[in-house]
């Protein structure tokens, strides 16, 4: 039997069949690590391109900036700054629910007043479920 599995190329064969499979034990975790580095870096080249993005926009709002009627822009619109002597105006938008100020509110209906107690209200609606 030892002659019959040793004859021939069948040696060579499972010796290669052993170090392909060793090979391929081996290969396993640098193949982890490179596809573990290979999404890092795609994420990383992402951020990068929404930083670059941020910092385009924030150059051009410097850029904005510097001019002085933008800045005067700016105090008047959103901080309310007025410059001496003018009147400053304050436009408030009204509630969509809310009525307008001076508005009479709407008049509610009033239910008119049972005249019989309550028990037999309850005990007319039960008997006119079977009749």
């Amino acid at each position: 039997m030892r002659r019959r599995l040793l004859a021939g190329n069948r040696p060579l064969i499972i010796v290669l069949f052993a170090l392909a499979a060793l090979m391929m034990l081996f290969s396993v975790g640098p193949l982890e690590r490179y596809l573990g580095a290979k999404g890092r870096a795609e994420t990383l080249e992402d951020s990068r391109d929404q930083l670059t993005v941020e910092v385009r926009a924030l150059e051009e709002r410097r850029a904005a900036l510097e001019d002085p009627a933008e800045i005067e822009l700016i105090a008047r619109a959103e901080h309310g700054y007025v410059r001496p002597g003018e009147i400053p105006f304050v436009v408030v938008q009204p509630d969509a629910g809310q009525p307008p100020p001076g508005a009479q509110p709407p008049e509610v209906p009033v239910a008119p007043v049972a005249e019989e107690p309550w028990y037999r209200r309850l005990g007319g609606a039960v008997a006119g479920l079977f009749d």
